[in-house]
C-alpha cells in the first residue's frame, strides 16, 4: 500500500551534464514508479521534478546524489511542492534557461 503523493524538485550541480545524468535520472525513477521529467538548465545543473510516494522519493533523492559514475555532483537542492502535479510517465525534457517554478 502506497502513501500519499508527494512532488520535489530537485536542482543537482557539479559535473552533471554530458556525462549521462538525465538517462540515469530518468531509470531510477522509472526503478522507483515516480513520474516527472529531467532537464539540462544553460547555467550547467540539471533540474527534476519527481511525484510519487515518499519512500521512493527517499531513494530517489540518494542517488541523484551520487549520479552515474562519470558525473560528480557537488550539491543537491530538494524542494517540495504542493499540491502534486497529475504526471505519467518520467520523461526528458528539453534544455532550460532557468529553474521551473510553479504557477
Amino acid at each position: 500500500m502506497s502513501g500519499p503523493k508527494l512532488a520535489y524538485q530537485f536542482i543537482i550541480a557539479g559535473k552533471v551534464q554530458g556525462v549521462g545524468f538525465r538517462y540515469f535520472t530518468q531509470s531510477k525513477a522509472q526503478d522507483y514508479a515516480l513520474n516527472g521529467w529531467v532537464r539540462n538548465l544553460i547555467d550547467g545543473r540539471v533540474e527534476a521534478l519527481a511525484v510519487g510516494d515518499e519512500m521512493a522519493l527517499n531513494r530517489f533523492a540518494i542517488d541523484m546524489n551520487r549520479g552515474p559514475e562519470s558525473s560528480h555532483v557537488i550539491s543537491v537542492e530538494r524542494h517540495s511542492i504542493e499540491g502534486a502535479p497529475e504526471m505519467s510517465g518520467f520523461n526528458i525534457e528539453k534544455d532550460g534557461e532557468k529553474p521551473w517554478q510553479k504557477d
